[in-house]
C-alpha cells in the first residue's frame, strides 16, 4: 500500500484529526488546494510503502500523521505515526496481535476504521478485534474489546465528543451503540438497538454528534433504521424507520437544522430529519 501527501508548499493545510474532517461532515477552510496530482509528481510532496492492508483514512495533526494496518491475515494490528513534512516513520506500534484473523469481506480488511486525533492522544478501533488509546509518543495506554459480529469485518470509526468515545457496533445479531470513557476505555453506557425489524442486522456507519437547542445527541444509522441518543445516558431520544436499509455506510451529515442520513442495500433512500421530535 501506497500513502500520498499532495499539499501545495505555500498552504498550511488544517488539522484532520477524524474520519471527513475537523467536524465529521467533510469541510474545511483551507483554500487553493491542488485539484489534481500523478505519479511524475505533480502536487505530490513524498510517497512511502505502507506494509500491510487497510481502509483507514490517514489523520493529521501537529505535523504528524496517523493510521492503521493489518497484516494480510489479520494477526498483527497496527499504528503508523509518519512526519507530514517528509514521510519519514516516526512510530510502528503493533496495538493487537491474533493466532487467526477474522472472517473479512473480499472488498475490506483487517484495518478500516479511521483513527481519531485529541492533541494528546490517538484513538484506535479495529472492530470486535479491539479498540484502543495511544499517547502521542507512541505507547499503549488502554486497550478494550467489545464483542460483536460485524459479518464482513470492521467498517465504521469512532467519534469523539468530550471525553466520550461513541461506537456503533452493529453485526449479525444483538446490535448496541457504546460510549467509552476516553481516558480509561471503561464504558459509560451501553445501548441495544431498536429493533427495526429487518432481518440483517449489521450496518458499518460512523456516529455524528450534533447540538440542539445547547444540548447534544449522537446519531447513529444502524441496519433498518437511524437512532439519536443523550450523549450523557445513551437513552434513545428518536428513531426513524428506512425499508431495506442494512449494510448502512454513509455518516449522517447536519445542517439547516435537519440531518440527512442514507439507508442502503437492498433499497437506498435518502431522509431529511427534524431531529427535535420524539420517539418513534
Amino acid at each position: 500500500a501506497l500513502i500520498l501527501l499532495s499539499l501545495s508548499a505555500t498552504i498550511t493545510a488544517q488539522d484532520w484529526p477524524q474520519f471527513r474532517g475537523p467536524d465529521g461532515q467533510g469541510h474545511t477552510s483551507v483554500k487553493n488546494l491542488p485539484l489534481a496530482w500523478n505519479d511524475d509528481s505533480d502536487n505530490i510532496e513524498w510517497k512511502v510503502p505502507i506494509e500491510g492492508l487497510g481502509w483507514s483514512s490517514p489523520v493529521i495533526a501537529d505535523n504528524r500523521v496517523w493510521l492503521t494496518t493489518a497484516s494480510e491475515d489479520g494477526t498483527s494490528l497496527r499504528a503508523l505515526c509518519l512526519d507530514a513534512g517528509t514521510g519519514k516513520k516516526i512510530h510502528d506500534v503493533e496495538i493487537f496481535q491474533r493466532e487467526k484473523g477474522g472472517k473479512i469481506h473480499k472488498k475490506n480488511s483487517h484495518a478500516s476504521p479511521t483513527p481519531i486525533l485529541d492533541g494528546e492522544r490517538v484513538y484506535l478501533h479495529f472492530g470486535t478485534y479491539g479498540t484502543a488509546c495511544l499517547s502521542d509518543e507512541g505507547k499503549v495506554l488502554w486497550r478494550r474489546t467489545l464483542r460483536y459480529s460485524h459479518v464482513h469485518g470492521p467498517g465504521g470509526s469512532p467519534a469523539l465528543v468530550g471525553d466520550s468515545l461513541i461506537i456503533s457496533c452493529d453485526g449479525a445479531k444483538d446490535p448496541f451503540v457504546v460510549a467509552l470513557n476516553c481516558k480509561t476505555g471503561k464504558p459509560r453506557w451501553k445501548t441495544p438497538r431498536e429493533d427495526h425489524g429487518d432481518r440483517r442486522k449489521f450496518a458499518f456507519s460512523t456516529p455524528l454528534a450534533i447540538e440542539l437547542k445547547g444540548e447534544q445527541q449522537v446519531v447513529s444509522p444502524g441496519a433498518g433504521g437511524v437512532s439519536s441518543y443523550h450523549l450523557g445516558t445513551g437513552r434513545s431520544l428518536w428513531h426513524v424507520r428506512y425499508p431495506g436499509g442494512y449494510s448502512v455506510v454513509p455518516r449522517p451529515v447536519f445542517g439547516h437544522g435537519l440531518v440527512f442520513v442514507s439507508s442502503s442495500f437492498d433499497k437506498a433512500t435518502l431522509l431529511a430529519i427534524r431531529p427535535d421530535g420524539k420517539g418513534d
